[in-house]
């Protein structure tokens, strides 16, 4: 294990000790307020830590893919978004 990947091991287990996260952006967030010259990205820490044993890589958590509509016929789908909010005086109104 080089000083990179101690250091890498060392941080996430300061935050684990302290109750914060211990993810990849909050240790790179510690380095910097570490104040490390070349603060590494997250891909980085995330190989070291792997090649470390430090974490298991989880293939299920795959992102889910988009949901695609179709129709048949040309205009046979429409989507719009809305948003409600609720005025001052208490009126709940749809923003489309």
């Amino acid at each position: 294990m080089n000083q990179s990947s101690s250091q890498f091991v060392c941080v996430r287990k300061e935050l684990d000790d302290e109750g914060f996260d211990n993810g990849l952006i909050s240790i790179v967030w510690r380095l910097e307020a570490q104040g490390l010259d070349a603060t590494p990205s997250r891909s980085t820490v995330y190989r070291v830590l792997k090649e470390c044993g430090q974490i298991v890589p989880q293939p299920h958590k795959k992102p889910r893919s988009r949901r695609s509509f179709e129709c048949t016929a040309p205009n046979g789908c429409w989507q719009i978004d809305g948003l409600e909010h609720c005025l001052a005086d208490g009126t709940v109104v749809c923003i489309l």
